[in-house]
């Protein structure tokens, strides 16, 4: 219990000296393309800045690409770089991936994960999770204001 907790306050103070000291943007992971580096239960951090002749095959890219629909986000590991392109794969496919990532697709390249918080993101936005993180302890605090004042008055 005690390594959870400064294991959650370590990622709460990593995140708050990355937001500050270097532009980064965090993704949720769904699918199970990238276990086991990455998993759908993880949020990773991404740093928007890169500069494609820097990428090296084995960096983990995120990427978009758009699929007739919508515009979807990809995290996949380069496997190989040349003229037409970045080639990419999951580490769990079988296959790469059948499109070349072009340099205006990258999105940036990830810097670091953090275990379980995608999880908890997930289950914040179903309505369940709603009601249990905002509405439950709202009302709460709004009961033991109300008892407060109740006492307040029969004291008077």
């Amino acid at each position: 219990m005690k390594k959870g907790i400064i294991l959650g306050l370590y990622a709460i103070v990593l995140i708050c000296v990355a937001i500050h000291l270097v532009p980064v943007s965090f993704l949720t992971i769904s699918g199970h393309s990238m276990e086991p580096a990455i998993t759908n239960a993880d949020i990773i951090a991404v740093t928007p800045s890169v500069d494609p002749g820097e990428l090296e095959v084995g960096d983990i890219l995120v990427y978009t690409r758009d699929n007739g629909e919508k515009t979807i986000t990809i995290v996949h590991r380069i496997i190989a770089i040349d003229e037409s392109g970045i080639a990419t794969k999951g580490d769990s496919n079988d296959k790469a991936d059948s499109d070349m990532v072009k340099p205006a697709d990258i999105i940036g390249i990830f810097w670091f994960k953090i275990p379980h918080l995608g999880s908890f993101i997930r289950f914040a936005n179903t309505d369940t999770g709603y009601l249990s993180l905002i509405l439950i302890p709202a009302a709460i605090l709004i009961i033991i204001e109300i008892r407060k004042i109740v006492g307040y008055l029969e004291e008077i």
